[in-house]
């Protein structure tokens, strides 16, 4: 019951920055990654969960829409080929993103971008 408690306590957006905060350093990699999804999440804690040991935390920080771009662009310099394959498969990621991983050299990135990228063009609705 305690952990269903933390969990949406790392969620929610009313949670206060402190307690956040002290959530960013739990053990669990779910409360973690659950902190990094949060929308009301700091920049300064984004910057933290970044470069968490877990790659799942990574690429939900860098996938929150308050992430910083440059964090974005370093963690496509520098990430590891589990963390970008993730991130491939991110259907919230932005289109350049999704592209640039498109052109990575590694095959299994690339292709799993292509393949989120195609997904996200066919369900884009067009006006008229």
């Amino acid at each position: 019951m305690r952990s269903m408690i933390t969990y949406i306590l790392a969620g929610n957006p009313n949670t206060p920055e402190k307690v956040l905060k002290k959530l960013a350093e739990s053990s669990d990699p779910r409360i973690r990654r659950h902190v990094a999804e949060n929308q009301a999440i700091t920049t300064g804690l984004l910057e933290i969960l970044a470069w968490d040991s877990d790659p799942e935390v990574r690429v939900a920080a860098v996938s929150n829409r308050r992430c910083p771009r440059y964090l974005v662009e370093e963690l496509l310099r520098t990430g590891d080929s589990q963390t970008l394959f993730l991130l491939a498969m991110e259907k919230w990621a932005p289109l350049d993103v999704l592209g640039a991983l498109a052109e990575s050299e590694n095959p299994f990135i690339s292709f799993r971008a292509r393949e989120t990228l195609s997904i996200k063009t066919r369900s884009v609705p067009f006006l008229n």
